[in-house]
Formats: C-alpha cells, sequence, structure tokens
C-alpha cells in the first residue's frame, strides 16, 4: 500500500487524509471569501476593492498548502523509511527537514531510533558471524546503546564467553580421547613384548636349579654363555649367592648365579 492510498483498515479506515482533508478546507474557504465579495458587489453595489479579501485568503491559502505539501512529503518518507524497516531494510534515513517544526522532530528521532537499531543489529551479526567460524575475541560493543539494546547486547556477550569455555572443553576432551587411544595403543604394544619376555623367562626359569660343570667358568659372563646361546643383555640383573653382582664378576664353583632378565614396560 502507498502513502496515498485510501486506508482500508485501522482507526482511520474510511476518513480522508489530513493532505485531502487540509487542502479542502483551503479551496472552500477561498470560495465562500469569493462568493461574499462577489454578493457585496452586486447587491450593494460595492467596489471592486471586495475582490482584494478573496484573493488575500487565496494567497494565504496557497502558502499553507505550499508548506503543507512539504510537510506531507516528510510524512510520505516517514511512512516508506519505517516500512521498509518493517521489512528488515535499516539503512534508509529522513533528509530535507529543516524549518518543519513538530515535524523535523519526529523525524529527527525516527533516524537516531534507525541509528540505534542499525548498530545493534550490526554488532549482533558480526559477534555471531565471528563465533560461527569459532573466533570468540570479538564482542559485542554496548557503548552508546540505551536500555534493552544493552542489555540484550550484554547477554550476548555472556554468551559468547560461555561458548568459548565450551570450545575449549570440546578441544580439551578431544585431546585427551586422542591421548588416551595413544596410550591404550603403546600399551597393547608393552603388554605384547612383556609376554614375549614373560615366555622367554619361562624357559629360562626351566633352568632354575640347573647345575653346570665349573671347568673353565670364571666370571658370571662365562656362566651365562654356558647356559644361553644368546648374547647377554647389558641391563640383565645378575646375582651371586642372592647378593647383586655384575656380569664380571668372578665365580667359584659351589656359587649360585640368578639372572634377572629386563621386562618391557616396567
Amino acid at each position: 500500500m502507498s502513502f496515498s492510498s485510501p486506508q482500508a483498515r485501522g482507526v482511520s479506515a474510511g476518513y480522508p487524509f489530513l493532505a485531502s482533508l487540509i487542502r479542502g478546507l483551503g479551496i472552500a474557504m477561498v470560495l465562500v471569501s469569493l462568493v461574499g465579495a462577489v454578493l457585496v458587489m452586486v447587491l450593494y453595489q460595492g467596489s471592486w476593492w471586495w475582490l482584494s479579501q478573496p484573493l488575500l485568503v487565496a494567497l494565504l491559502s496557497a502558502v499553507l498548502l505550499q508548506r503543507l505539501g512539504c510537510v506531507v512529503l516528510t510524512l510520505e518518507t516517514i511512512y516508506e523509511t519505517m516500512r521498509q524497516a518493517n521489512a528488515g531494510t535499516f539503512c534508509r534515513r529522513i533528509t530535507n527537514t529543516q524549518r518543519l517544526g513538530e515535524v523535523g522532530m519526529v523525524a529527527w528521532e525516527v533516524n537516531d531510533f534507525l541509528d540505534k537499531v542499525e548498530s545493534y543489529f550490526k554488532e549482533v551479526d558480526t559477534c555471531f558471524s565471528n563465533a560461527a567460524h569459532g573466533h570468540y575475541a570479538r564482542p559485542a560493543l554496548v557503548s552508546g546503546q540505551p536500555g534493552m539494546l544493552k542489555k540484550s547486547l550484554l547477554n550476548i556477550n555472556r554468551s559468547i564467553d560461555m561458548m568459548s569455555r565450551n570450545a575449549e572443553l570440546v578441544a580439551a576432551n578431544e585431546l585427551h580421547s586422542a591421548l588416551h587411544s595413544l596410550n591404550v595403543h603403546n600399551l597393547i604394544r608393552n603388554l605384547r613384548d612383556t609376554q614375549e619376555d614373560l615366555m622367554q623367562i619361562g624357559e629360562r626359569m626351566g633352568r632354575v636349579g640347573e647345575e653346570i660343570d665349573a671347568a673353565g667358568i670364571s666370571s658370571v659372563t662365562d656362566v651365562w654363555q654356558r647356559v644361553s646361546s644368546e648374547p647377554m643383555p647389558t641391563n640383565i640383573l645378575v646375582a651371586i649367592n642372592l647378593e647383586y653382582a655384575s656380569p664380571g664378576s668372578a665365580v667359584q664353583a659351589g656359587d649360585e648365579v640368578a639372572f634377572f632378565p629386563p621386562v618391557t614396560g616396567g
């Protein structure tokens, strides 16, 4: 519906617009004044000076209608601006309101309101656009916003802060899950290595208490070479007669020599 279309609904439906009413009243005043002057001249043989009255009324009516046209044009601009704002477009503003008095004040307040609303929605869009891409360091700027608009932006900032904390918790949980998976993998590998070591220990445990000929044996290393075909590990533990010793320690006939192979993962 355009600004000049008759109003089909609302409390003013069926009534003429204010501009049409004022135009009609102005024309009626000029006609009444003109008819009165003509009647005076005809009935009372008045002079032509009586025509000055309707001419003066017509001049004043023309000035009034010209000012009314400026007011109506501004009202039409306000109407179109608010109609676009109602459709979600807040970039239009009301201009050319000089020397329009109360109408200019209304236009100023409407422009100020639209400035605040447009700024509000731009801040909201910027904050959530950044948050959608994982950037939470851009809070909404609340400076200059009044009342409920400021309160809403503060609540949005608190929400974005909670979103940031939640994202950090999710990232930490993902890291812990990845580390857990890695630890489980390493644990399984260590258990397999331990199983192999235990199997080797089991094989060697079968030789516990085995007596060997002491001929040609002078050190722990000689004992190992006698009981095993594998090279002696460098980190193996050795005990002679229940006391820790080194691979190079000397042994005598009758000594009890024990080997403790290393266990992987422990």
